[in-house]
């Protein structure tokens, strides 16, 4: 009986370790994955705020094409403009 006890009392205290080594390794782990997730986070958002940076610069890229689509366009209308004034200059010079 003796012997029982004794074999009770050394098997709950390698277990009583066990679980305190264990929650301590639990505890150095979930400080590291904070750690981890903190340093994931600031990547993340630096990931995004260098996305939103490229993204607005290709939205100004379109503006700038737009704008200079409508130059282009206005010039063009002014050369056709330029074009018929001159040909009907031509006609009235032709008929005297």
């Amino acid at each position: 009986m003796e012997n029982l006890a004794f074999v009770a009392s050394v098997s709950l205290v390698v277990i009583a370790a066990v679980v305190v080594a264990v929650g301590i390794y639990l505890i150095l782990l979930m400080a590291e994955l904070r750690k981890v997730v903190h340093k994931l986070n600031f990547s993340l958002e630096t990931t995004g705020s260098s996305i939103a940076q490229f993204i607005a610069s290709l939205q100004h890229a379109g503006s700038y094409a737009m704008s200079f689509q409508a130059g282009v366009k206005t010039l063009e209308s002014l050369a056709q403009w330029i074009r018929e004034r001159t040909s009907k200059e031509d006609k009235t010079d032709k008929k005297k």
